[in-house]
């Protein structure tokens, strides 16, 4: 992998492209944050990829299209956010993952990919706009996970699809026509017949929707709830009431992900005595939880270092003595540096050893 390298370096060290070029033909993985033209110059423009499984980077359109024919074998396609003209040229018999990053893509752009990559199980962008037209939907037998985690979309493509042998499902439920995305959701599930194992909403938590189409899942192992503009406490007793009338007799793993809304900041905390409860209430309707994952995003002109959203002593020790995994992950932005890198502080510290472990990451590239 190489991460480190500037977007506007546009030459490599002759002896590392070499050393590169021998090792090409038998390269099965490439994950590279840097420009288009510097992955382009890391494996070139005429050499076969025979064994290559999987790419991450960047493309220029026309380099995309020679990359899906001479990497036969290619399985995992992950690229930076890109402009729509590009996804018409995605086409590929061996593709099984396609990450798209946060780019949005038009519902004909969807069923397009999934039409040209038949073997396309693992898919992943921002958002998919477009109300489905009238037609019978598209049955996918083999579609097991679909990612769509960026502003602007909804729930209604789903309309326009059948997938019964999907396991994961993350999606965002915009706050304006709540209703509608959850009758969609609804049919949705309804007509696959799939049993959700991981399942996650990205929304609004005082919105009584999220909780409502949650409870669309009672199957899920794994649950994850995202609040992009967090403004307010996590949990009400509205929602510990909520998480008390639900049941998920498979529910393994928790996660609550907020990122603070810095216009209403000083009001965000985690209401660690109701958190308590919640958990009690979700073990004493069965749940089998074992594992809480707790992500925050705040800014260091609000809470310094950022320990203030670690448990306190006593509400620390019974969250584990309920359960055998709890993690509180706190990164903080420096709002005077925007282009630092965030800081990353763990409750308890050891959870931390071995972040670095976590899945590659492509950056936006600041040269546009």
């Amino acid at each position: 992998m190489w991460s480190d390298r500037s977007f506007k370096h546009d030459r490599w060290p002759e002896s590392f492209r070499h050393d590169l070029a021998v090792q090409l033909h038998s390269m099965q993985k490439l994950c590279a944050d840097v420009s288009a033209f510097q992955i382009q110059t890391i494996i070139g423009r005429t050499t076969r990829l025979p064994e290559l499984r999987e790419i991450a980077g960047a493309f220029e359109p026309e380099d995309l299209v020679e990359l899906l024919k001479r990497a036969p074998q290619l399985q995992t396609l992950r690229l930076r956010p890109l402009s729509p003209n590009v996804i018409p040229l995605i086409e590929s018999s061996t593709l099984s993952t396609l990450d798209l990053g946060w780019s949005s893509l038009a519902l004909s752009e969807f069923q397009a990919v999934l039409k040209d990559c038949p073997l396309l199980a693992d898919f992943r962008a921002g958002s998919i706009i477009g109300p489905p037209v009238a037609v019978e939907p598209a049955i996918l037998l083999q579609m097991t996970s679909l990612r769509l985690c960026g502003w602007g979309g909804d729930a209604l493509f789903l309309n326009a699809i059948t997938l019964p042998r999907l396991h994961t499902l993350l999606l965002r439920l915009p706050r304006e026509d709540a209703a509608t995305n959850k009758t969609a959701l609804a049919t949705f599930l309804n007509r696959s017949r799939c049993h959700l194992a991981r399942f996650g909403l990205y929304g609004c938590f005082e919105s009584a929707a999220i909780y409502d189409c949650i409870r669309l899942c009672p199957t899920v192992e794994v649950l994850e709830m995202h609040d992009t503009v967090f403004s307010g406490e996590f949990p009400c007793e509205s929602e510990v009431e909520r998480f008390r009338q639900a049941t998920f007799p498979q529910l393994r793993s928790l996660h609550i992900d907020v990122q603070v809304d810095n216009a209403w900041n000083h009001f965000a905390r985690l209401v660690y005595k109701d958190l308590c409860t919640l958990v009690v209430a979700l073990r004493s309707n069965g749940a089998p939880l074992e594992k809480l994952v707790i992500s925050i995003e705040d800014s260091a002109d609000r809470v310094g270092s950022g320990k203030c959203w670690f448990p306190p002593p006593f509400y620390a020790r019974v969250l584990r003595r309920l359960l055998s995994d709890v993690t509180v992950k706190v990164k903080i932005h420096d709002d005077e540096y925007f282009e630092a890198e965030p800081q990353t502080i763990w409750w308890p510290p050891e959870a931390g050893v071995g972040d670095e472990q976590l899945e590659f990451e492509l950056k936006d590239d600041p040269s546009f």
